[in-house]
C-alpha cells in the first residue's frame, strides 16, 4: 500500500522567525467539537469593546474544561516569549484562530542562535495542552497566513471577531457545511 506524500504547509522560501504578524488556525483531531459551545445570548448589538468597532451580537462562548486549558496556554504565550504578542484569538468548538505578532528584538540584547519561529510557538502550545489533557487533541499541522498589510490585519481581526456569529448561524442551518 502506497501512502500519499504529505504536503508541507509552510512556504519553503519564507523565514517564519522574521518580525511580522501571522494568522494561525489550529484544528482539533477529526474536527471534534471539544473546546466550547457557542450560544446565542441576545440579538441586540453591543458596541464599544476593543474590537475596532465591530458589533458584538450577544454570542456567548462557553468553554469546556479542555477549552479552559487551551485558553490558559494561549494567554501564556506572551509571558513565555519576550518577542511575541497574541493580538487577538478566538476558541471555537473545533478550532482556534490566533493573530500572533513576532516583534523585533531589542538590538542591544544578544541575539539567540536559534530565533523563535511560529512553528515552534504553535508546537509548544499544542504539546503543553496535550500534556495537561493527557491525549493528543489536535490535527498534525496548522494553517498559517502571513499578514501583508494593515488592511489584511483588519480583515483577519474581524474574521476572528465574527467567527462565533458565523458558527452559530451555520451550525444551526447546515451542520456539515460550517465555514472555518
Amino acid at each position: 500500500m502506497e501512502y500519499q506524500k504529505r504536503k508541507h504547509p509552510r512556504l519553503s522560501s519564507y523565514d517564519y522567525s522574521q518580525s511580522g504578524v501571522y494568522f494561525i488556525t489550529i484544528c482539533t483531531k477529526d474536527k471534534k467539537r471539544i473546546l466550547c459551545d457557542i450560544v446565542d445570548g441576545t440579538s441586540k448589538p453591543i458596541v464599544g469593546r476593543d474590537d475596532l468597532g465591530t458589533p458584538f451580537y450577544g454570542i456567548e462562548i462557553k468553554y469546556t474544561p479542555t477549552g479552559r486549558i487551551v485558553d490558559k496556554y494561549i494567554k501564556s504565550i506572551t509571558q513565555n516569549y519576550e518577542n511575541v504578542s497574541v493580538d487577538k484569538y478566538v476558541i471555537m468548538p473545533n478550532h482556534i484562530h490566533i493573530l500572533i505578532s513576532l516583534i523585533p528584538k531589542d538590538s542591544r540584547r544578544a541575539e539567540s542562535s536559534r530565533p523563535t519561529k511560529i512553528s515552534q510557538i504553535i508546537g509548544v502550545l499544542k504539546r503543553l495542552i496535550n500534556k495537561e489533557i493527557g491525549e493528543n487533541i489536535f490535527q498534525t499541522s496548522f494553517y498559517d497566513h502571513i499578514i501583508r498589510d494593515e488592511e489584511d490585519y483588519i480583515i483577519k481581526w474581524k474574521y476572528i471577531e465574527e467567527n462565533p456569529i458565523k458558527w452559530l448561524y451555520y451550525d444551526e442551518k447546515e451542520p456539515d457545511e460550517i465555514i472555518t
